[in-house]
């Protein structure tokens, strides 16, 4: 449901976003955009994380957990590791379509980002030679 409300609040915002010619207006509806475009990023994740870890289903096929217990700290990593990669794709996107300035700020996100996702992966099964070795 959460993923859903950040979704439909995304999808408002733009169209609220150019009703109103007032700064104010404009900072709500920007934030709000923000926040339903920050949310999904997170909760896809959020999501794999918990597959990856493991879910408790019954003989049904049921899924008996609460919302909560799904927010632990592995799903949530994959959660922040998610945000950022779809961070570092978008900047990536801009940096082929753009030239100039804006070109060597999302050039510069691309590799805050990749840095940011090596030191996530970096643990004992070598991941992190695998970043550094493919790294721009």
């Amino acid at each position: 449901m959460l993923l859903l409300f950040a979704l439909i609040v995304r999808a408002v915002s733009l169209e609220f976003y150019g009703k109103v010619n007032n700064s104010s207006w404009r900072v709500l509806w920007g934030m709000a955009f923000g926040l339903g475009s920050l949310i999904p990023a997170v909760l896809y994740g959020v999501a794999v994380g918990n597959v990856l870890r493991g879910v408790p289903i019954d003989a049904e096929g049921v899924l008996y957990v609460p919302f909560l217990s799904l927010l632990n700290p592995f799903a949530l990593l994959c959660g922040v590791l998610s945000l950022v990669l779809i961070v570092m794709q978008g900047a990536a996107y801009m940096t082929v379509k753009t030239e100039g300035d804006l070109q060597k700020r999302m050039e510069w996100w691309v590799d805050n980002a990749w840095d940011r996702v090596c030191f996530a992966l970096r643990g004992r099964d070598g991941l992190s030679l695998f970043c550094f070795s493919i790294s721009f």
